[in-house]
């Protein structure tokens, strides 16, 4: 199997067998708002290229699932809690697109890290063409800091809301 929608499905859990779709390349979870956690087994999806887990509200420590992923090229984590986003996004290279809309930045941006730390690990994917921070009303993108030389578009965090 390659491909996966589980879009708005009422499902509560993945199963650990999850792990074992080796070929999985695209893997739709979005507005799955019951699932709470994604099983150490989905590291193993090492040919994942899109992942959707937008409206997964419920979802914790994200980023901790996401380790590996290297392949990754779509990721959407709209409306999702990233704790430790800043470690995964360093190992994804080869992302293309990166929608950060309306996250739990104080979940993210901890004291010690803060928003500089996640903005450099956003301007070091040489890759990236497509970002979207918006809805994110206490992160202000600091273009003085960008150090990024690609054209890419962003859509900024004061997008006016809909």
């Amino acid at each position: 199997m390659i491909y996966l929608n589980l879009h708005e499905s009422s499902i509560k859990v993945l199963p650990k067998s999850i792990g074992k779709l080796e070929t999985l390349m695209h893997l739709d979870l979005s507005n799955c708002r019951r699932i709470h956690k994604l099983p150490i087994s989905f590291r193993n999806l090492k040919k994942l290229e899109h992942l959707d887990l937008s409206k997964c509200q419920r979802i914790t420590r994200v980023s901790e699932s996401l380790q590996g992923l290297s392949r990754l090229e779509h990721l959407n984590l709209s409306h999702v809690s990233c704790v430790g986003l800043q470690q995964v996004l360093l190992n994804l290279t080869k992302l293309r697109y990166l929608n950060l809309k309306q996250i739990f930045l104080d979940d993210v941006l901890d004291a010690e890290v803060g928003f500089d730390s996640l903005l450099e690990c956003v301007c070091s994917l040489s890759n990236l063409e497509y970002l979207n921070l918006a809805r994110n009303c206490n992160l202000h993108w600091k273009t003085q800091k960008a150090k990024y030389t690609r054209p890419l578009v962003l859509q900024e965090s004061t997008e006016a809301a809909r």
